[in-house]
């Protein structure tokens, strides 16, 4: 898997991101009035359980990556 090097310069924080925008939850029409952005039906919350894997070096990645042997983390 080739990486370009980002992550040795400091300089470089967002490769990719979309500009720098106001942050809003979106809802849909039948919440009403009484909004709650934890519960909205167009959220989903990142706490769970993740599966993790550690690596020596961003360079000792492979395609497996994305494969089964990964550890379970739970967050949240």
């Amino acid at each position: 898997m080739i990486i370009p090097h980002y992550y040795e310069n400091p300089l470089i924080l967002h490769v990719g991101a979309m500009p720098v925008h106001s942050y809003y939850v979106p809802q849909s029409p039948e919440a009403g009035e009484a909004w709650d952005g934890r519960r909205s039906d167009r959220v989903t919350l990142l706490d769970g359980e993740w599966m993790f894997r550690y690596f020596p070096s961003v360079g000792d990645l492979d395609d497996g990556i994305f494969g089964e042997g990964f550890d379970s983390l739970t967050s949240g």
